[in-house]
C-alpha cells in the first residue's frame, strides 16, 4: 500500500477537513473513501487537532439501537465510518450516499502508513502483551521508518498507568484494540485525557500478529466476511450473528419506511 495514495497535493488541508455525512440508522456516518479518511487524519494532525474515530459494523448498529449507554460512547466519536459492507447495502437501497467501507484494520494500516511518511508517532493498546510485540514487529517490518512511541497490553484494570504512559510518550495516533464495546468504553471515558487521533481498531492486533486470519478478498467484496468468522468460532457467534441479522432487517425496513 502506497503511503503517497494517501496523500495528495490535490487535497488541501480546508477541504480534507471538511466532512460529509449521511443519517442511516441514528448515527451520522461519515462519507470519506479511504484516501479520503486518510488525508483528513493528516490534515488533522497537521493543525495540531485531536479527533476520535470509530468505525461501526453491523454488530454496533444494532448494538446501538437498544443500548443507551453504547450510545453515549458512540456519540464521544468526531466521526463514524461505515465498517461492514451491508451497511453500503443498506444506503445504497436507501438512496444515501455511502460510497466505501472503511475497517478498522484497513484504516489502521493506512494511517501508519502516513504516520512513517509524515514522521507521526503511534501507540498501540490492546491485546496480549507477546501478540502486541508481534504486531509491533510486523507493523515494522512492513513500515520500517514507523515510530512506535509506546504499547501497553489491554488487561489491565487500573486505567491511570496506561494513561500516564500514554501522557508521556504523546503519539499522534493511538489505536486501541480491545474488544468492542470496551474500547468505545475506554474512549469514551477518557476522551478528555486523550490527545491527537484515537481509532478502535478490535482485534486488529491478533490479525496482524498471525494469530487470526481475514476473510479472502472476494469473501469482503461480497459481505460474506461474516461467514469465514464463523467458521473460526462457530459456538460463539453462531446465535449473535442470527440475532444481530435479524434486528439488522427490523431495522432496515423501519429506515426504508421513514424515508
Amino acid at each position: 500500500m502506497a503511503t503517497g495514495s494517501f496523500i495528495s497535493g490535490a487535497v488541501s488541508a480546508s477541504s480534507a477537513l471538511q466532512v460529509p455525512q449521511e443519517r442511516l440508522f441514528g448515527l451520522d456516518l461519515c462519507t470519506f473513501n479511504m484516501a479520503e479518511s486518510v488525508a483528513h487524519v493528516d490534515a488533522v494532525l497537521q493543525s495540531d487537532g485531536s479527533k476520535v474515530l470509530f468505525t461501526a459494523n453491523v454488530d454496533h448498529v444494532v448494538r446501538y439501537s437498544h443500548d443507551e449507554e453504547f450510545r453515549r460512547y458512540y456519540r464521544s466519536a468526531d466521526l463514524v465510518f461505515a465498517d461492514g459492507t451491508p451497511l453500503l447495502w443498506a444506503a445504497r437501497m436507501l438512496r444515501r450516499s455511502l460510497r466505501a467501507r472503511v475497517t478498522g484494520v484497513d484504516l489502521m494500516t493506512a494511517l501508519c502508513s502516513l504516520a512513517a511518511s509524515r514522521g507521526y508517532s503511534c501507540f498501540l493498546l490492546g491485546a496480549k502483551e507477546a501478540t502486541l510485540n508481534k504486531a509491533e514487529h510486523a507493523l515494522q517490518q512492513r513500515f520500517p521508518s514507523l515510530k512506535v512511541a509506546g504499547k501497553h497490553h489491554g488487561y489491565f484494570e487500573d486505567s491511570e498507568p496506561v494513561l500516564d504512559l500514554i501522557r508521556q510518550t504523546r503519539p499522534q495516533l493511538l489505536f486501541v484494540g480491545m474488544g468492542s464495546p470496551r474500547q468505545e468504553k475506554w474512549i469514551a471515558e477518557h476522551r478528555a485525557r486523550l490527545s491527537g487521533v484515537v481509532l478502535p481498531v478490535g482485534g486488529s492486533f491478533e490479525v496482524l500478529a498471525g494469530e487470526k486470519k481475514r476473510a479472502p478478498r472476494l469473501a469482503q467484496r461480497l459481505g460474506l466476511e461474516w461467514t469465514w468468522r464463523l467458521a473460526q468460532d462457530p459456538q460463539r457467534l453462531a446465535k449473535r450473528y442470527l440475532l444481530d441479522d435479524l434486528v439488522f432487517l427490523k431495522l432496515f425496513f423501519r429506515e426504508l419506511r421513514n424515508r
